[in-house]
């Protein structure tokens, strides 16, 4: 018998369950095979599966090319995301990304945890499509990519208890990084923002820099 030809609870059930037991982008394209599996799986209210991971490419794939659509129907499910992602999605430049996952608390822990500040100069290696070395610290991967857009994001977006404050902690880091790399617009954004963060011995480098340099 055709599944289309079955009752709508009864496909509903089979819907529901077959989510319980599949990875959660294998779940989304299921919405696209007929109307009633369109409407069931879009409106599922339930969590999905954190123990069936999607694979390295598909992922991939939904991190750097998946349209916003999808990210709100998987965080509403509590999708998970690893601080990887994250460093993906900043590597391919997914603002809009990064400003969903603020409106939840759970992706909030991510983005800003302590953690992942341990050490400014610990890079991580990425096992897919030859990232290489990422630093490890979000902001200063960032800083790595040349994107002011998601500095900006890291430090003014007032979060629940302030977490973002602990990206204050490495505004030296970035100030070294873009003085060495010629990071000339976010080393200006830093500078006229957060001058009150930022050592002596890095505001003279900065004044010797503008000198050289029209910033």
């Amino acid at each position: 018998i055709m599944i289309d030809k079955l009752p709508y609870d009864i496909i509903k059930k089979i819907l529901e369950y077959t989510i319980s037991i599949n990875s959660p982008l294998l779940s989304y394209r299921l919405k696209f095979v007929n109307r009633n599996f369109y409407d069931i799986i879009e409106n599922y209210d339930d969590k999905l599966p954190q123990n069936i991971c999607d694979k390295d490419i598909d992922k991939y794939i939904l991190l750097k090319d998946g349209n916003i659509e999808i990210f709100q129907w998987l965080f509403y499910k509590n999708y998970d995301i690893v601080y990887t992602d994250v460093s993906t999605m900043i590597l391919c430049d997914r603002l809009d990304i990064l400003n969903l996952m603020i409106n939840y608390e759970k992706y909030n822990s991510i983005l800003f945890n302590r953690f992942y500040l341990s050490d400014g100069n610990i890079s991580e290696d990425f096992n897919i499509f030859h990232f290489g070395k990422c630093n490890r610290s979000y902001l200063l991967l960032a800083c790595e990519c040349d994107n002011l857009n998601i500095v900006k994001f890291l430090l003014e977006n007032k979060v629940k208890s302030n977490k973002n404050v602990i990206y204050f902690l490495q505004i030296n880091a970035v100030v070294e990084y873009c003085l060495k790399n010629k990071n000339l617009k976010i080393l200006e954004y830093i500078s006229n923002n957060y001058k009150y963060k930022i050592h002596q011995k890095n505001l003279e480098k900065i004044k010797i820099f503008k000198q050289i340099n029209i910033i």
